[in-house]
């Protein structure tokens, strides 16, 4: 559930985030320049991507605020925390969030005095302006003020601090922004006390200096400038800049880009971040990468760069995937150099385990083959072998696909997990104690059409009706219970299911009729596809879309067909 750290602009919010994630993400406690990403901006575009395209509509948008939420709670196992500006506001009977959604919040406030002094320098408005800007109900500010693409009502101060004050469906702590300035240390250990009765947090006093003083505001803004040298370095051992003197900066700076060029790029990525070859090494570096951001070949850009930053959408959802082949050799030689690497060892871990499968696989079918000739004379041919390999190899495509793809429905993976393959396996398993009997019937009134040719072209056909309906059928019941998701869940993989578990045993009942001595290598192959399977279907998830990893599987059932129409019904 969300902890909220809210606040009206320029209140302190970025401060108290700073120090929030030193503290509860890090073991030293030090402010690292990716801690800050831990507590994210709502409401934002990535939040509402999978329910609207027009961010600007705040009716369209504020429909959309608790089924956003479930989504985010669905995907976080846990507590997660995000900063908002947005008043507790109800528009059109849509509450900004609810009690299923919220645990508790912090509220930072600040001298309303105090706030049209900070507006006045950072929107570049006089003090006038930025009067009328703190007293007018009707503000809401989009992207370029508030960091989001989706717009965010923030209303007069006085409104947007009553409205949070007088929650009362979770726990609230009022933090006074001038009593985090008097004496940071008791009003930090004042939010982790209360943060206390919510999380697992241990209260370490030395822990608490260290993240203090790396998120010292004050020292930042009288010790750390930047040389106006272009080569001068922006981040680094050379530089005057720390972790939270680059965060200061960056952020000024992509807001600055905002409001001239009207366009939202993200610097503060943490893919980019390594010292070798990361873009802040110089101020020159840095206007190279923004240009080509900005640029009308920014696609090219994004595609040549070091490290796989196209941004993740429903059908690809893994957003730590930012590895690249071609950075491999530069990751490693920055290892020997002392550097952190931004090396995604779990991509590399799945690589190296298909390598092992396919090995072990290769060693269990041919080493009997090639020692015991016995054992060579009982091996069936190599075009029935690929059957049941592809067989293998294709239901594991779907049963990987069918999980990652309903883990977006159900939301924790465990779930996903045990119930997909609950399912898969239970209705696989009738439909092949099904087919012998549909087979047996078919044979019986001469039938021109076998029990494979109903079960791939079935398989088609619910895939092309997938394609379409999918999506539709997750908007309409993403907000439901967990029994009904359930039902939804059954009603959409059994029948599936039930097709899929006919190829196999087609097969093995065609090798006990022909050539019982292949039976023994068709479970072997079969069992060798459904390891490889498994894991060469989940690289390719990470890589391409559900679409093509399907439309792949698919074609592999129809190989199946094939060999089973022009090899099996053939004479033996």
């Amino acid at each position: 559930m969300i902890i909220w750290i809210a606040s009206y602009p320029k209140s302190g919010n970025t401060w108290i985030r700073s120090l929030l994630g030193a503290y509860l993400y890090s073991d030293s406690g030090i402010f690292k320049f990716n801690l800050l990403n831990k507590i994210n901006q709502f409401p934002d575009k990535r939040h509402f991507e999978f329910f609207l395209k027009d961010f600007k509509d705040i009716k369209k948008v504020s429909a959309h605020w608790i089924a956003a939420q479930d989504r985010l709670n669905l995907f976080n196992d846990g507590t997660i925390f995000l900063k908002t500006h947005n008043a507790l506001c109800t528009i059109e009977n849509n509450h900004f969030t609810n009690k299923n959604n919220t645990k508790a919040a912090i509220y930072v406030v600040r001298d309303p005095r105090n706030v049209i002094t900070s507006l006045s320098h950072h929107y570049d408005m006089n003090i006038e302006e930025s009067f009328n800007f703190l007293t007018d109900r009707s503000i809401s500010l989009v992207d370029r003020k508030l960091h989001s693409d989706v717009k965010t009502i923030i209303g007069d101060w006085s409104n947007n601090y009553q409205s949070w004050r007088n929650l009362k469906f979770a726990p609230i702590l009022i933090v006074k922004y001038e009593d985090l300035i008097i004496d940071t240390k008791k009003t930090f250990l004042s939010i982790l006390n209360f943060l206390k009765n919510f999380i697992d947090i241990k209260i370490e006093d030395n822990k608490i200096l260290k993240t203090i003083e790396s998120c010292n505001f004050d020292r930042l803004s009288k010790n750390e400038q930047i040389s106006s040298d272009l080569d001068s370095s922006i981040y680094g051992r050379s530089s005057n800049l720390d972790s939270m003197g680059l965060v200061s900066f960056i952020v000024g700076l992509e807001q600055n880009i905002e409001d001239k060029f009207d366009q939202s790029i993200s610097l503060a990525d943490e893919k980019a971040m390594s010292q070798k070859t990361n873009p802040y090494q110089s101020i020159n570096s840095l206007a190279d990468y923004i240009s080509k951001l900005l640029s009308k070949d920014r696609g090219n850009f994004i595609k040549n760069y070091k490290f796989n930053i196209e941004p993740s959408i429903d059908s690809r959802p893994f957003f730590y995937n930012f590895f690249k082949w071609s950075s491999l050799p530069e990751l490693l030689k920055l290892r020997t150099q002392g550097t952190v690497s931004m090396i995604e060892w779990g991509y590399i871990m799945l690589v190296a385990t298909l390598l092992i499968a396919l090995i072990f696989s290769l060693l269990f079918i041919l080493l009997p083959i090639v020692a015991f000739k016995k054992l060579k004379q009982s091996y069936p041919k190599k075009s029935i072998m690929s059957y049941f390999f592809l067989v293998g190899l294709a239901f594991m495509f779907l049963e990987i696909m069918f999980i990652q793809r309903f883990i977006l429905f159900l939301g924790y993976p465990f779930y996903a997990i045990a119930y997909v393959i609950v399912i898969l396996l239970l209705f696989a398993g009738i439909g092949s104690s099904i087919s012998k009997k549909i087979e047996i019937y078919l044979i019986k009134i001469k039938s021109p059409i076998h029990t494979i040719d109903i079960s791939i072209i079935c398989l088609s056909t619910l895939l092309i009706i997938y394609l379409f309906f999918l999506t539709p059928i997750f908007n309409a019941f993403f907000s439901s219970n967990e029994i009904i998701k359930f039902i939804i869940l059954i009603l959409l993989i059994a029948p599936y299911a039930f097709f899929m578990g006919m190829p196999f045993p087609l097969g093995l009942a065609w090798l006990e009729k022909h050539f019982k001595e292949g039976i023994p290598w068709a479970w072997g192959i079969n069992g060798c596809a459904s390891v490889i399977g498994a894991v060469f279907a989940s690289l390719l998830l990470m890589n391409l879309e559900y679409t093509t990893v399907t439309g792949m599987a698919m074609l592999m059932y129809l190989a199946t067909l094939t060999i089973f129409r022009f090899v099996f019904l053939k004479k033996p």
